[in-house]
C-alpha cells in the first residue's frame, strides 16, 4: 500500500501481508490541508474503507489531492490556509480586525494578527487598506517610470 503523493496522507489496514483467498480492508486518511480521492493501482473507485479479496498480490495506492476548496470565501485555499498561514479555514478572518485572511496577505500583513489600528487609520473601514494598496498597484502599473521602474 502506497500514499501519494507520501506527504499527503496515510493507510490503515489489517496487516501488509495477508494470505490469499481472505479479505482485508484497508482506509485512507487524508493529512491536515488533503483529500483523499480515489485508489488506484489494484483497487479503483473512492469507497474508503476499501474491502479487498486476496487473490494475488497487490499493489494498491491512496491517492490524496490538495484541498483547494474555500469554505470561508477569504480568496485562500483550505490547504492554504492550514498548511502556509496557520489561518482558520472556517473564518475568512482569523484575527477578527475587520481584514479578510485573503486580503492580509495580499497586503503583506499577518492575517493572525489584529490590524484593527490599521483599519481605524484609514478611517474604520476594513476595505480602506485593501483599496488604498490596490489604488497604489494600479497607479505603479499605470506609470512605472514614475517610479523608477522599467
Amino acid at each position: 500500500m502506497v500514499a501519494s503523493p507520501n506527504n499527503a496522507g496515510s493507510l490503515m489496514g489489517n496487516g501488509v501481508l495477508v494470505q490469499e483467498g481472505n479479505s482485508t480492508t484497508i482506509s485512507a486518511a487524508p493529512n491536515t490541508g488533503y483529500l483523499f480521492t480515489g485508489w488506484s493501482g489494484d483497487a479503483s473507485g473512492s469507497t474508503n474503507p476499501l474491502t479487498i479479496s486476496v487473490d494475488a498480490a497487490k499493489t494498491i495506492t491512496a491517492n490524496f489531492a490538495q484541498d483547494t476548496d474555500d469554505d470561508d470565501g477569504d480568496g485562500l485555499t483550505n490547504h492554504a490556509e492550514l498548511l502556509a498561514h496557520g489561518t482558520d479555514k472556517a473564518k475568512a478572518d482569523t484575527d477578527d480586525d475587520g481584514i479578510e485572511d485573503g486580503d492580509e496577505i495580499r497586503l503583506g500583513l499577518d492575517p493572525k494578527r489584529d490590524n484593527a489600528d490599521l483599519v481605524a487609520f484609514f478611517g474604520g473601514s476594513p476595505s480602506a487598506p485593501v483599496a488604498s494598496f490596490e489604488a497604489g498597484v494600479a497607479a505603479v502599473k499605470a506609470n512605472p517610470t514614475a517610479y523608477g521602474l522599467t
